[in-house]
């Protein structure tokens, strides 16, 4: 079994006026770190990146550098939708020392695999460090097959990872059937979705990069502690705990991921980027009363 990863795809968070706010994003930053996340994603879906400025991209690499390098692995959502622009932004984030960025494919239509393939592989030539390819077919409109994924990482050296954001747990099964028996160990593959954590392991691959962790980072720690140790009656536990959370109060998750941070005591502000609004009362009392009964199996898995 490979060392258990878990990243948090971290919120980005914002002043009421939709500018940065550093203090905000070094508190969310910091308290992941004493939760023991092996890893943090800035500029992810979670992120917001769609929304951000480039000026707002780089203010906030340079604060993830200064605050997060040296601490925890550093990773940095660089998609864009030009070729050229990936490329800047990536190299921008390897060097200002980032562990790898993570890219998504350009959105909006649905590309075929060769282009696919072209579009990665023109990135990975020009790109001077660490690679996760980052499929979500929901929001890309294809899907970042499992052969296409194994052409690419035999052509360039640069691309170490995958994170695998599917509804179907097949898909990312295939992809690390397909990996491995390549003989690729050290390709890390991710899965996107928190509850495939322990599944992902089992199965050959690295871990998740998972949402859930920006608001229950003291579990999704603890289950890479049981994981590490061995120890499957605490994980099953926490995957019985996992499968139980439940955020779905409003259409985007991004509202309800920054105020269930605020619910349970970390002083941010829920502001998202324009045009998304904030939780009603109405949904913030539903997930308060939610957050509220959960408490109890928080404390049952990290005590």
């Amino acid at each position: 079994m490979r060392t258990p990863q878990y990243y948090t795809p971290v919120v980005t968070a914002l002043k009421k006026d939709g500018s940065i706010d550093k203090d905000a994003n070094v508190k969310i930053w910091d308290k992941l770190i004493a939760n023991g996340m092996t890893g943090i994603v800035i500029m992810g879906s979670t992120g917001e990146f769609f929304a951000l400025s480039n000026d707002q991209k780089r203010e906030l690499i340079d604060l993830a550098a200064e605050n997060i390098k040296g601490r925890t692995k550093l990773f940095v959502g660089t998609g864009n939708m030009r070729k050229d622009d990936t490329v800047e932004l990536s190299n921008y984030a390897i060097g200002k020392g980032a562990d790898g960025v993570m890219i998504v494919g350009p959105y909006y239509f649905g590309l075929s695999d060769e282009s696919i393939e072209l579009y990665f592989s023109e990135v990975a030539k020009e790109v001077k460090g660490g690679i996760y390819l980052y499929n979500f077919p929901d929001r890309t409109s294809y899907d970042l097959k499992p052969s296409i994924a194994l052409s690419l990482i035999k052509n360039h050296s640069n691309i170490i990872g995958y994170k695998d954001t599917v509804g179907n747990w097949a898909h990312t099964r295939e992809l690390i059937t397909t990996i491995r028996d390549s003989g690729n160990e050290d390709f890390v593959i991710m899965t996107g979705n928190d509850t495939n954590f322990m599944f992902t392991i089992l199965t050959g691959g690295n871990g998740a990069i998972g949402a859930t962790s920006n608001v229950y980072p003291e579990i999704s720690g603890a289950w890479v502690k049981a994981m590490k140790s061995n120890d499957m009656d605490k994980a099953f536990a926490i995957q019985h705990t996992m499968d139980r959370i439940k955020f779905g109060v409003n259409a985007f998750f991004v509202p309800v991921i920054k105020k269930a941070i605020m619910l349970r005591g970390l002083d941010i502000n829920d502001t998202c980027t324009f045009p998304f609004v904030s939780l009603t009362e109405e949904q913030t009392k539903q997930l308060k009363s939610f957050i509220d009964g959960f408490e109890a199996n928080v404390k049952a898995l990290v005590s």
